[in-house]
């Protein structure tokens, strides 16, 4: 959990959970490098990949125009560029998860805002390979607005 400016979650040193960490913080949420870790498979669209690249977004907050029926307020989204999967999480005042659960799929996810219209918008950027490949493909830059579905 994030506290204040400058706090240091052990990167480039560790990555996921350590033992002794110092004055790191040890994250709330965290997979590891095997072709399938859990979060990919609750994902039936991930790819399969030892390629990692975490991203977080801001946490999502109560607004009068919010569109998911308070499902997503308090909740940090995070996921895998590579793998593609996209989940949603909680923390309790001392850092615990309350919640972690599968959200959705978007491969090459870059970045995810909450608007003042209630909506999150999520923008891709490339694709997980070398900046060799992404030239010679169409650009997979696109912006998307995070819809909720029917149950």
């Amino acid at each position: 959990m994030v506290t204040q400016p400058l706090d240091n979650f052990g990167w480039p040193a560790f990555e996921g959970p350590c033992e002794t960490c110092g004055d790191m913080l040890t994250p709330a949420f965290f997979w590891d490098h095997k072709a399938t870790p859990d979060y990919v498979v609750d994902d039936q669209d991930a790819e399969t990949t030892l390629a990692r690249v975490a991203w977080a977004g801001p946490e999502i907050v109560a607004t009068e125009s919010e569109r998911y029926n308070g499902r997503l307020v308090g909740s940090v989204l995070f996921g895998d560029f590579c793998a593609g999967f996209l989940r949603h999480g909680r923390v309790d005042d001392f850092g615990v998860p309350t919640l972690d659960s599968h959200l959705g799929h978007l491969n090459n996810a870059a970045a995810f805002r909450q608007h003042t219209d209630g909506y999150v918008y999520a923008i891709t950027f490339g694709r997980c390979q070398t900046d060799v490949d992404n030239q010679a493909d169409e650009p997979f830059s696109r912006l998307y607005r995070m819809v909720q579905s029917e149950d």
